[in-house]
């Protein structure tokens, strides 16, 4: 029997036929559909303030399914209390200390109360738990309503364009390869982070939820239908399985989060510091017209060594370069994983070794394809490494083979113990032994269009990926680096940096923070991709993508005025990562504009400087990060939810727990308006010494030397 339909959309007719406790702090609620179809709601308490709710066709509830990557050890569910009462007309409550759960045995409804008896959650009567495979054979579809009163605002999901409130909006989790996208409305971007935050403006209760499923899904914040009383997330196939996280406090629903996905390691000092890239440097062809040999980069590495010596004598000094994939372009200009271009890198080692001599540390570019045409593909296939086709579609040759960049290729499954092992290796004996010492994990979003093996997996890859080569960075530390030093011979300047791994992943899943840090992508240069750029950081910020930041300049498109050059540099100097990274033919850097426009390059120079004064401050707020799951850059929401003022701003932001930031996203400006929060609080302006009053309006006049940055008296 289909679904009733109603004015708002399907309605599933789920009855409450029992619930039972089934462990000490598990319950399964057994369902019937009007279909006489059964299902079942497993209502699982991971703490007293996160509940696990797993609706699926089967009774088979596991804690460490459909994702083992999640941090259930950091909780003790012997602490936690719960019980079962039943009311009147056969509701049932399941009570914690913090939390009580009122289930409404038809329609089918849960909702969430506080210990103060005040409703934080509530799904819409028949569609909390909608699943289409109950009236539809062929349809996988999964979703959950949830009912709101007041228009809520909603903060998270990692990297989404647009302004940081999300509502009102509608978003995909597909990560893709977002080429030069739109930072005010490209949607999906390159990373799968299915946590939002959703807050009431009137009680100013917020919780979060995690929507846990490697499948592609979607989110509909108010979008669909205007009036409407829910709001709605669902995924295209797989069980539906999210947690809710209490607050009410925002700093506490991500802390909570980050207990259970994985807070961020601490990592190199080296890594707060400038960090140059540009793909020109190794490329061998124009990014625009790839047909066009380059012929002027036959010994890449000296070039980039007179580039580092460079940066060093003008006092804009680098601590690290991102050795973009040209590193493996072979003469035909393909990129052949771990194949060194022996003619641009004759000693990949001794490259390595001079670059540490000037204070540079190097993080090699890897992609999880081997073309067709690679050395090691046949042997790749010998040993099943790469995702398979369909098994009805399996022959003698079964690894499924796409179009990618620079021909055909196959991708790795890292979901196989071998493409593990094999992996890992690599990553040691080509990358690591050459004395690089970060790993970037690169186009890494598992864009497939065939069906295949990995199905409903694929967003899980890019979180295995960086896993392992953080398991190969560890390896090699135990079995390389630590005997090096205690052999008396010296690393580094800096051996405790040496000790921490350096990974880096353009794509990723909720957890990837444990092991890497990551990057807004390849972003366009603009005045729009610097102001927008800004709120996507501090959405990541807020979803425990603590290690972050955006391209620079922009990534792609027209080479950046100096004027865009010298404010996106101001800027970023007050982001947790600075990197300036391009793809252009002439690649942007510091000094770009410096026989042109020099007293802009004077300024940069010292907002240079500036930046390498930051990185103890940065180290102590890293460490915050790792201890308490405070993100280095977040809205100004997160340090000041009393203020309705902060509830959109979302062009300004706090830096740490000292500065708030208000970067000049517009040309010529003369002036800069915006909130200051923290009503009864006094700031300082970081580069004129006024101060200031929380909790107005200010506007400021400004000028090319600085931006308004105010730190907390």
């Amino acid at each position: 029997m289909p679904s009733e339909n109603t004015q708002y959309g399907l309605k599933n007719r789920l009855i409450l036929s029992s619930i039972e406790a089934s462990g000490e702090n598990l319950y399964t609620l057994r369902l019937k559909h009007i279909s006489g179809k059964t299902s079942y709601l497993h209502i699982c308490f991971i703490s007293e303030d996160i509940v696990r709710f797993h609706y699926s066709s089967e009774d088979d509830f596991d804690l460490y399914h459909p994702n083992v990557h999640l941090e259930f050890a950091n909780f003790e569910d012997t602490q936690i209390t719960t019980s079962l009462r039943t009311e009147s007309e056969a509701i049932q409550w399941i009570d914690s200390k913090n939390l009580s759960l009122k289930i409404t045995p038809d329609l089918l409804q849960v909702q969430i109360y506080n210990k103060e008896g005040k409703l934080l959650s509530s799904d819409e009567p028949g569609l909390g738990f909608w699943s289409g495979d109950l009236d539809y054979s062929d349809n996988t579809e999964v979703r959950c309503y949830k009912q709101y009163s007041t228009s809520p605002l909603i903060y998270g999901l990692g990297d989404k364009t647009g302004s940081i409130n999300r509502w009102g909006r509608r978003f995909r989790n597909a990560p893709l390869d977002a080429l030069g996208y739109d930072s005010e409305f490209t949607d999906p971007l390159y990373k799968d982070i299915p946590f939002y935050i959703e807050m009431n403006p009137e009680t100013k209760n917020a919780h979060g939820i995690f929507f846990d499923n490697f499948n592609e899904k979607f989110f509909d914040f108010g979008r669909e239908r205007k009036p409407s009383p829910y709001y709605y997330f669902g995924a295209e196939a797989g069980d539906l399985n999210y947690y809710f996280i209490n607050g009410p406090e925002i700093k506490t629903v991500v802390s909570n989060y980050l207990e259970l996905t994985g807070k961020p390691e601490p990592v190199p000092s080296f890594t707060f510091g400038y960090l140059a890239s540009g793909m020109s440097y190794t490329e061998n062809c124009h990014p625009e017209e790839p047909e066009r040999r380059r012929q002027d980069l036959p010994n890449a590495a000296d070039k980039l060594l007179e580039t580092f010596k460079r940066f060093k004598d003008k006092n804009i000094p680098a601590t690290a370069f991102h050795l973009s994939s040209g590193y493996i372009q072979d003469t035909n200009g393909q990129r052949q994983q771990f194949e060194w271009n022996t003619d641009k890198f004759p000693d990949p080692a001794d490259f390595s070794k001079q670059a540490k001599e000037l204070g540079v540390e190097l993080c090699a570019n890897v992609k999880p394809v081997l073309l067709t045409s690679h050395p090691l593909y046949k042997e790749a296939i010998e040993k099943n490494l790469f995702i398979e086709k369909p098994s009805a579609m399996s022959n003698e040759q079964s690894a499924l083979v796409v179009d990618y960049w620079g021909g055909q290729g196959s991708y790795l499954d890292f979901r196989k113990q071998q493409t593990q092992a094999w992996w890992t290796e690599k990553l040691k004996t080509e990358i690591l032994a050459n004395g690089i010492c970060g790993i970037w994990n690169d186009n890494n979003e598992y864009e497939i269009f065939e069906p295949h093996q990995a199905q409903g997996h694929t967003m899980e890859m890019p979180l295995i990926m960086a896993k392992l080569a953080y398991k190969a960075f560890c390896e090699h530390r135990d079995e390389v680096l630590i005997p090096t030093l205690r052999s008396g011979q010296a690393v580094s300047t800096t051996p405790q940096d040496d000790m921490l791994p350096w990974i880096l992943s353009r794509s990723g899943y909720s957890g990837i923070q444990k092991y890497a840090q990551t990057w807004t992508g390849d972003n366009n240069s603009s005045w729009k991709s610097l102001q927008y750029d800004n709120a996507i950081l501090a959405s990541m910020g807020l979803s425990g993508l603590i290690h972050a930041g955006c391209d620079i300049g922009g990534f792609w498109g027209e080479t950046p005025s100096s004027e865009l050059l010298l404010r996106w540099i101001q800027n970023g100097v007050f982001t947790p990562r600075f990197c300036i990274h391009s793809y252009k033919e002439i690649p942007t850097e510091p000094d770009l504009y410096e026989a042109t426009e020099p007293e802009h390059f004077k300024i940069i120079q010292k907002f240079m400087a500036l930046r390498n004064e930051l990185i103890p401050y940065l180290e102590e707020q890293s460490k915050l990060a790792s201890d308490s799951g405070i993100p280095i850059m977040r809205p100004t929401v997160y340090d000041f939810q009393d203020e309705a003022e902060t509830y959109e701003q979302s062009f300004e932001y706090i830096f740490g727990d000292k500065y708030f930031v208000a970067p000049i996203y517009e040309p010529a400006a003369k002036t800069r308006e915006f909130y200051l929060p923290g009503k009864g609080q006094t700031w300082t302006h970081y580069f004129t010494g006024e101060k200031f009053q929380g909790g107005q309006k200010l506007k400021l006049d400004i000028n090319l030397e600085n931006i308004p940055v105010l730190t907390r008296d």
